[in-house]
Protein backbone atom coordinates (compact mmCIF):
# COMPACT_ATOMS: atom_id res chain seq x y z
CA UNK A 1 0.00 0.00 0.00
CA UNK A 2 1.50 2.95 -0.85
CA UNK A 3 1.13 5.51 1.96
CA UNK A 4 0.63 9.27 2.00
CA UNK A 5 -0.09 9.30 -1.95
CA UNK A 6 0.57 12.84 -3.63
CA UNK A 7 0.91 13.64 -7.39
CA UNK A 8 0.51 15.84 -10.07
CA UNK A 9 0.60 15.26 -14.01
CA UNK A 10 3.82 14.00 -14.00
CA UNK A 11 4.61 12.26 -10.87
CA UNK A 12 3.42 10.09 -8.28
CA UNK A 13 4.84 10.66 -4.37
CA UNK A 14 4.24 8.89 -1.49
CA UNK A 15 6.33 8.07 1.49
CA UNK A 16 6.94 4.26 2.49
CA UNK A 17 9.36 3.75 5.82
CA UNK A 18 10.11 7.15 6.47
CA UNK A 19 11.65 7.35 2.70
CA UNK A 20 10.19 9.34 0.22
CA UNK A 21 9.46 7.45 -3.35
CA UNK A 22 8.05 8.44 -6.97
CA UNK A 23 7.12 7.22 -10.26
CA UNK A 24 6.91 9.17 -13.12
CA UNK A 25 3.34 9.22 -15.32
CA UNK A 26 4.58 8.29 -18.60
CA UNK A 27 6.93 10.55 -19.01
CA UNK A 28 9.87 9.61 -21.74
CA UNK A 29 11.58 12.76 -22.19
CA UNK A 30 12.64 15.05 -19.13
CA UNK A 31 12.60 19.03 -19.72
CA UNK A 32 13.54 22.36 -16.96
CA UNK A 33 9.63 22.62 -17.11
CA UNK A 34 8.45 18.69 -16.37
CA UNK A 35 11.27 18.42 -13.76
CA UNK A 36 10.20 22.18 -11.46
CA UNK A 37 6.80 21.35 -11.64
CA UNK A 38 8.07 17.74 -10.24
CA UNK A 39 10.53 19.18 -7.39
CA UNK A 40 7.95 21.73 -6.58
CA UNK A 41 5.82 19.54 -5.56
CA UNK A 42 8.78 17.06 -3.73
CA UNK A 43 9.28 20.25 -1.95
CA UNK A 44 6.21 20.84 -0.85
CA UNK A 45 5.68 17.69 0.30
CA UNK A 46 8.82 17.93 2.32
CA UNK A 47 8.59 21.22 3.64
CA UNK A 48 11.19 22.12 6.02
CA UNK A 49 12.20 18.05 6.45
CA UNK A 50 14.79 16.45 4.58
CA UNK A 51 13.65 12.95 2.87
CA UNK A 52 15.74 10.35 1.27
CA UNK A 53 14.35 9.81 -2.02
CA UNK A 54 13.77 6.14 -4.27
CA UNK A 55 13.75 8.12 -7.65
CA UNK A 56 12.46 5.51 -10.39
CA UNK A 57 13.57 7.16 -13.35
CA UNK A 58 11.96 4.11 -15.59
CA UNK A 59 10.83 5.22 -19.11
CA UNK A 60 12.95 8.08 -19.27
CA UNK A 61 14.27 7.96 -22.53
CA UNK A 62 15.96 11.41 -23.42
CA UNK A 63 16.73 14.95 -21.33
CA UNK A 64 17.40 18.36 -22.30
CA UNK A 65 20.57 19.22 -21.63
CA UNK A 66 19.22 21.97 -19.38
CA UNK A 67 18.25 19.31 -16.84
CA UNK A 68 21.65 18.99 -15.59
CA UNK A 69 22.20 22.57 -14.23
CA UNK A 70 18.51 22.15 -12.28
CA UNK A 71 19.25 19.31 -10.48
CA UNK A 72 23.15 21.01 -9.91
CA UNK A 73 21.24 23.92 -8.35
CA UNK A 74 18.04 22.75 -7.21
CA UNK A 75 17.32 19.09 -7.41
CA UNK A 76 18.99 18.43 -4.81
CA UNK A 77 17.34 20.66 -1.94
CA UNK A 78 15.72 19.69 0.82
CA UNK A 79 17.31 15.25 0.24
CA UNK A 80 20.15 13.53 2.38
CA UNK A 81 20.01 11.02 -0.28
CA UNK A 82 18.83 9.42 -3.71
CA UNK A 83 18.79 6.64 -4.88
CA UNK A 84 18.03 6.45 -8.89
CA UNK A 85 15.98 3.68 -10.45
CA UNK A 86 17.13 2.80 -13.50
CA UNK A 87 16.32 0.47 -16.31
CA UNK A 88 17.82 0.84 -20.06
CA UNK A 89 21.24 1.51 -21.18
CA UNK A 90 20.11 4.72 -22.12
CA UNK A 91 19.56 5.96 -18.46
CA UNK A 92 22.72 4.39 -17.48
CA UNK A 93 24.31 6.18 -19.89
CA UNK A 94 22.66 9.43 -19.06
CA UNK A 95 22.72 9.36 -15.06
CA UNK A 96 26.00 8.21 -15.58
CA UNK A 97 27.34 11.44 -17.12
CA UNK A 98 25.77 13.46 -14.20
CA UNK A 99 27.61 11.61 -11.66
CA UNK A 100 30.75 12.07 -13.29
CA UNK A 101 30.65 15.30 -14.87
CA UNK A 102 28.28 17.66 -12.11
CA UNK A 103 28.53 18.39 -8.51
CA UNK A 104 26.07 17.09 -6.13
CA UNK A 105 26.10 17.15 -2.80
CA UNK A 106 24.36 14.19 -1.32
CA UNK A 107 25.03 10.55 -2.07
CA UNK A 108 23.11 9.47 -4.79
CA UNK A 109 23.69 5.84 -6.45
CA UNK A 110 22.08 3.91 -9.06
CA UNK A 111 19.88 0.89 -9.03
CA UNK A 112 18.18 -1.62 -11.52
CA UNK A 113 15.63 -2.35 -8.83
CA UNK A 114 13.88 -0.67 -6.53
CA UNK A 115 14.26 -3.00 -3.58
CA UNK A 116 18.03 -2.41 -3.52
CA UNK A 117 17.82 1.67 -3.77
CA UNK A 118 15.19 0.95 0.05
CA UNK A 119 17.88 -1.04 1.15
CA UNK A 120 20.68 1.18 0.30
CA UNK A 121 18.78 4.44 1.55
CA UNK A 122 17.71 2.39 4.82
CA UNK A 123 21.30 1.47 5.80
CA UNK A 124 21.59 5.39 5.06
CA UNK A 125 19.19 6.19 7.36
CA UNK A 126 20.67 3.59 10.05
CA UNK A 127 24.41 4.65 9.83
CA UNK A 128 23.15 8.20 10.09
CA UNK A 129 20.93 7.45 13.07
CA UNK A 130 23.91 5.94 14.64
CA UNK A 131 26.05 8.78 14.12
CA UNK A 132 23.32 11.23 15.27
CA UNK A 133 23.29 9.48 18.49
CA UNK A 134 26.92 9.04 19.13
CA UNK A 135 27.15 13.18 18.94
Amino acid sequence: MKENLFENEYVKFWIHEEILCSNFKGISHMNVEIAEKIINLRLEISGNKRHYWCLDLSGIKTVDKAIYDYIESLGQKQLIACGLIVNSYVLVFLVNIFLKFRKYNIPIKMFKDKSESLNWLKELQESSKFEYDRK
